[in-house]
């Protein structure tokens, strides 16, 4: 994906099933609804510190069936729908260690709902 893209529509790569580890751009500003949704063999993906929302189910039964990490590039301070992460049964969070100290539990509450078997890593 180039890095001119500040946009990654709705159903971008809705059911793409040969999209493994993926990073997003550095210029990525938004992510739209079900964007990656049914991305069931994405293992890993990386989200820049330039993403300002993520919409509802955008990540849908990406993790469904097999595990697989989402690294935060900073503390998760921006616009998000609490379903982003829906049916991600078997997905890590990453988050930068220097944004611990202003994490909770609350945090991850609401960055994990809808998302049984959850766990949050902390980064340098």
């Amino acid at each position: 994906m180039p890095n001119s893209v500040k946009k990654i529509n709705a159903n971008a790569f809705n059911e793409c099933q040969n999209l493994t580890d993926f990073i997003i751009p550095e210029n990525v500003e938004f992510i739209g609804v079900l964007a990656f949704s049914g991305c069931r063999n994405i293992g890993n993906i990386e989200i820049p510190e330039s993403v300002k929302k993520i919409d509802a189910y955008a990540f849908n039964l990406c993790w469904y069936w097999h595990e697989g990490t989402v690294k935060f590039k900073r503390k998760v301070d921006f616009e998000y729908d609490k379903s982003m992460f829906w049916n991600g049964f078997f997905v890590s969070i990453s988050i930068p260690f220097d944004a611990k100290d202003n994490y909770t539990k609350d945090d991850e509450t609401i960055i994990f709902e809808h998302v049984p078997n959850n766990k949050v890593l902390f980064y340098n």
